[in-house]
């Protein structure tokens, strides 16, 4: 069974340093650089690279996983689940900061809507995954989550653009959907 582990980045050195060092024993581990494109394309290029892999893991750069968590995901994929996240995400929907995918996945769904850059995309695949008949799970990791995000002037204009723009996207793309989140 081959896993593929993908990390975007934007410039977190240090979180980086520490996730990798953790996956230090994993072959197949692709550091993608958002150039300002978004994570959807960090995200489908990382899954384009791992073509032949039974399961892609898509974790953020600023996250620290537990000694054992290939074991306990490994646990519940085993048994034909195409989605595994984590208990801690949204109680509807998984969050983006980790995840695992099939390759049955991948084929049935697709990729990440890159209309949506930030951070519709993973709504949206919740959204197409629902509808596919295919097998999710949670998991309960002990998995630290720091947040990478620096505040300005400027990142809070930027964050606002982006949420509205993602969610508007979603909004034209599933119009009979009510979403969690009102848009202003």
């Amino acid at each position: 069974m081959k896993l593929s582990i993908i990390i975007p980045t934007l410039n977190n050195k240090k979180g980086l340093k520490i996730l990798l060092t953790q996956l230090k024993d994993y072959e197949n581990v692709f550091v993608i650089k958002d150039k300002g494109q978004g994570i959807t394309k960090c995200w489908n290029e990382g899954i384009q690279k791992a073509q032949g892999s039974d399961y892609v893991a898509i974790f953020n750069d600023d996250i620290e996983l537990p000694k054992n968590w290939w074991d306990e995901c490994f646990n519940n994929l085993k048994n034909g689940i195409d989605l595994l996240f984590l208990k801690q995400s949204s109680p509807i929907i998984f969050t983006g900061w980790f995840f695992i995918l099939s390759k049955r996945c991948i084929e049935t769904i697709g990729i990440f809507d890159e209309d949506m850059r930030y951070f519709a995309q993973d709504y949206d695949y919740w959204l197409r995954f629902k509808k596919s008949g295919l097998k999710y799970d949670k998991i309960d990791l002990n998995i630290i989550h720091h947040s990478s995000v620096s505040v300005s002037k400027k990142s809070v204009t930027w964050y606002k653009e982006n949420w509205n723009n993602d969610w508007l996207a979603l909004r034209k793309k599933h119009p009979n959907v009510r979403l969690q989140e009102q848009l202003k």
